[in-house]
Order: C-alpha cells, then structure tokens, then sequence
C-alpha cells in the first residue's frame, strides 16, 4: 500500500538512508512554496473545523458546503506541501497549528473559555511546532 521508505536490497542505496523522494509530474516543490502549502492547509483546516461546530451535524446547507470545502482544500494543500515536507514535519505543523487556530477561532467566533491550562496547552503545540520547523533541514 505504501512505498517502501528504507533501502531496496540491490539498489545501490545504504541501508540507512531513506530513498529519495520519487520526482513528481517532473517538477519538485521548493521550500518556500512548500511551506505556502502548508500554511494554505492549515487555514482550511481550521475552515473545516469551525464548519463542522457550525454546520450542527450537517444540518444547515451553507455552512455545510463551507466544511466540505475546507476539508478537501486541507487534504489537497497538505498532500501538496507534503510531496516536499518530510511528514513527520508536515502532518504535525498541519495538525498542531491548526488545532491552536481552531481554539483560538473558536473562543472568537462562538465565544468558547481559554483556560489557563489551554494555555499552556499552546505554549507546548506552539513550541513542538518551532521545534520541527527548526529541525526540518536537519
């Protein structure tokens, strides 16, 4: 189902190292406009949730639409950035940051608590996150 990510015996490859990532389509994703890609998925994931809260189980039409958009514009922009990111890089960011934005959103719009304990809650999200964006070119 998917790709073998260590070495193929025979191809030349050391055991250690991982393959290169396949071309795709003939052009490679710089960094910069990888990172664009994430930050594209991580504003309809938040989209997506807020739209979900919203939507009241799929019952009002509009805000319904509005989800289904932000959940495949997140699935599209994340498998974009990821055809360059690492995913132990990319999929965490995707995640943590938006589920930050999302509380954040969230108190905004519909009027939710932070707590103290959210808070710090953030402060590790947002920190893991500085941390992977700093190791990404190690």
């Amino acid at each position: 189902m998917f790709a073998d990510r260590g070495a193929v015996a025979g191809s030349g490859a050391p055991a250690n190292e991982p393959p290169a990532r396949p071309a795709s389509d003939g052009e490679d994703v710089s960094s910069t406009m990888a990172w664009i890609y994430l930050l594209l998925a991580i504003i309809f994931e938040i989209v997506f949730a807020l739209g979900a809260s919203a939507s009241h189980g799929f019952t009002k039409l509009k805000v319904s639409l509005i989800t289904v958009v932000g959940v495949v514009g997140g699935i599209y922009f994340i498998s974009l950035a990821l055809k360059t990111l690492d995913v132990g890089v990319g999929y965490p960011i995707w995640t943590g940051v938006g589920a930050v934005g999302t509380v954040i959103f969230g108190a905004l719009i519909f009027k939710e608590k932070i707590t103290p304990a959210k808070v710090v809650c953030f402060i590790a999200i947002i920190g893991g996150v500085v941390g992977l964006k700093s190791l990404a070119g190690a």
